[in-house]
């Protein structure tokens, strides 16, 4: 199971829970909080709000494989909810999409390396040449 947080505008709350349910997403705990985003708060002539109203929204999910992607997301993008690698090339199924390589073909640029065995040895699985530091 994973605990899925999601911090949205109080505004977006329910537009959000409604979209949750109409896609099997039933069950979510929602509480009101106080925080900042990238905007740092907000200033309203002399007066700046640090901390402003917001909802926080919470749901678990199923991983059988626990590998940190719920079974709904990995049952959509075709991988399998109970192999934490699905295309058995020594990357997990999260490496693969955190890198932008393909979790159903063990060698993303087609070059016969495996994804997992170029990022070993510090080659690019998209393409030709080193890892870019």
């Amino acid at each position: 199971m994973l605990l899925i947080r999601a911090i949205v505008r109080p505004e977006k709350a329910t537009a959000v829970m409604s979209a949750l349910f109409e896609k099997g997403f039933p069950s979510v705990t929602k509480l009101s909080v106080y925080g900042r985003g990238k905007q740092r708060g907000l200033k309203v002539g002399d007066i700046t709000y640090d901390e402003l109203s917001k909802t926080m929204l919470m749901m678990v999910v199923n991983d059988s494989d626990k590998d940190g992607i719920s079974d709904n997301i990995e049952i959509k993008n075709g991988t399998n909810p109970n192999k934490t690698d699905s295309d058995e090339d020594d990357l997990t199924d999260l490496d693969e999409l955190n890198r932008s390589t393909n979790p159903l073909n063990s060698d993303t640029d087609g070059d016969g390396y495996k994804d997992g065995a170029e990022i070993n040895g510090g080659f690019d699985p998209l393409g030709p040449g080193k890892l870019k530091k």
